[in-house]
């Protein structure tokens, strides 16, 4: 049995520690050997929990990037170039969205008729960085009790894995338990239908979670699915894609919280994490 440890330091003082029982199944397995991928378990803290200067550095990183990605000529033919003035407009989902299209088509580009590597050599690191910013910017509004807390360890490891593994996969999130994140460029369709990304549904963009790896996910919320609406949207949207499929719409929760009294979290700028064998 293995137990996963989170501390967090704020101004290098210990503020708070999270313990996690972790599952004994196949999947949690993959997890821990992308954890110990590495000789130390460093973190690259992608939390969703900001300052305002943070939020405003945060912006202004994504319009640069933005004009950066408005250099490639490969989207001229799909979607169009980006449009980097629209980010002066201000927050709002609409135009997250909008940018967040042009990560979605990075990958249908790649697979339908391929990036030179002089240009996936600039562009491929712009788009992941790309990426982090706009999720880390859609979930600024979220107050701290309703919103979670998202990291990843390096070296970063994606271990792919089979239908063998749905059986593990459930729908909706439940606090204090821990979950996988992601992982992917793109959204699935479930984070299309809570965005109400029509226009990235419609393109056929989705992108289903294919990889286990290093990276989790905590929710500070019970995210009860609603299949109803979820069926209705995607047969609506997503015409053409199968929404049933698990990868689309259900998570991996690989763990829960030893101590719940330990649940809420003060402000931190560092964290730390031990895998422990008991």
């Amino acid at each position: 049995m293995y137990k996963f440890k989170i501390n967090f330091y704020n101004m290098d003082n210990k503020t708070a520690e999270l313990v996690y029982n972790l599952y004994d199944n196949p999947v949690v397995e993959k997890f821990i050997e992308t954890v110990t991928y590495g000789n130390d378990v460093p973190v690259y803290n992608t939390s969703m929990t900001f300052s305002k200067s943070e939020t405003v550095d945060a912006w202004c990183e994504m319009y640069k990037l933005a004009k950066q990605i408005s250099q490639c000529n490969d989207y001229d033919s799909s979607i169009g170039k980006i449009d980097p003035d629209i980010i002066l407009n201000g927050w709002n989902q609409d135009t997250l969205n909008y940018l967040h299209n042009y990560v979605e088509e990075y990958e249908v580009i790649e697979l339908s008729k391929g990036i030179s590597d002089d240009t996936k050599s600039w562009l491929g690191p712009a788009i992941s960085r790309f990426n982090d910013i706009i999720h880390r910017m859609e979930n600024d509004r979220v107050g701290y009790e309703s919103g979670w807390l998202s990291f990843r360890m390096e070296p970063f490891l994606k271990l792919p894995f089979d239908e063998s593994f749905f059986q593990y996969m459930e729908p909706g999130y439940r606090s204090r338990k821990l979950y996988l994140g992601y992982s992917e460029i793109g959204k699935t369709l479930y984070h299309m239908y809570r965005a109400d990304d029509r226009q990235a549904a419609e393109r056929l963009q989705s992108n289903p979670k294919a990889h286990i790896t290093n990276e989790i996910m905590i929710p500070y919320f019970n995210d009860i699915f609603d299949e109803a609406g979820y069926n209705e949207w995607c047969l609506k949207y997503a015409q053409g894609v199968d929404h049933n499929d698990p990868r689309q719409h259900k998570n991996f929760e690989i763990g829960e919280l030893e101590n719940s009294d330990q649940y809420k979290l003060s402000k931190f700028d560092r964290l730390e994490v031990e895998l422990i064998h008991v």
